[in-house]
């Protein structure tokens, strides 16, 4: 169920100005500080959010190129789609061992409880594909429907908003935070604020909001 969240005039000033200094002149000019993410690959969203909690990012970067070099050695492409994974893994997906070892690698989405990720990303492409959703734009046009929100974050390991978020900024959502140790890190030690992730995210909004006549780009 949604709610209005509102960030406070002090929380919005103190964040603002350990943000500012923090901007380039060229940002809006320079590609490196262009956001990430696969605009025709729902897949690879699914994948990158889930695969990369608790991890260093170069096994998400490892993980995506161990599973596009196995579709292309295999298939002769590369499933962009939740369609298209399960059908091409229709054989393997009762098996995750197999999966894990096949196109991602063993970690777990939780040291107690957790399921392996490789099996957390499949149930999340079964999820999408009952849904009938089969592209990024398709998903962040889902972005207020609860009940699918609850059944993604209903798959061991997810209960927790930062992979779900994270999943539709791969996507394209633009107005998310996520809020993981680094960023949970920014807020107490630069910012001296201990914060709920949507108050952390409203107050990046109304921020970027500002900025943006001097930055045209900015989100």
């Amino acid at each position: 169920e949604s709610r209005e969240v509102d960030a406070p005039d002090h929380v919005i000033n103190t964040v603002r100005a350990q943000i500012v200094p923090l901007i380039p002149p060229n940002f809006c000019s320079d590609s490196d500080f262009r956001s990430d993410g696969y605009l025709d690959d729902l897949v690879s969203c699914v994948l990158d959010s889930v695969g990369s909690v608790g991890v260093r990012y170069t096994n998400v970067i490892n993980g995506l190129e161990k599973y596009r070099s196995y579709c292309q050695a295999n298939f002769g492409f590369v499933p962009t789609t939740p369609k298209e994974f399960l059908s091409a893994f229709a054989s393997d997906i009762s098996d995750p061992d197999v999966l894990a070892s096949a196109i991602w690698t063993r970690h777990r989405t939780a040291t107690r409880g957790g399921i392996l990720k490789v099996e957390a990303m499949v149930r999340w492409l079964t999820i999408l594909d009952r849904y009938g959703i089969q592209s990024p734009q398709e998903l962040v046009a889902k972005i207020d429907d609860v009940k699918l929100k609850q059944e993604l974050l209903k798959v061991p390991g997810q209960s927790r908003y930062v992979s779900l978020i994270y999943f539709f900024m791969l996507a394209g959502y633009r107005d998310g935070v996520k809020d993981d140790r680094m960023i949970q890190s920014w807020f107490k030690e630069e910012c001296g604020l201990r914060l709920e992730t949507p108050v952390k995210a409203v107050s990046f909004m109304i921020i970027a909001e500002e900025l943006r006549n001097q930055y045209p780009c900015m989100t």
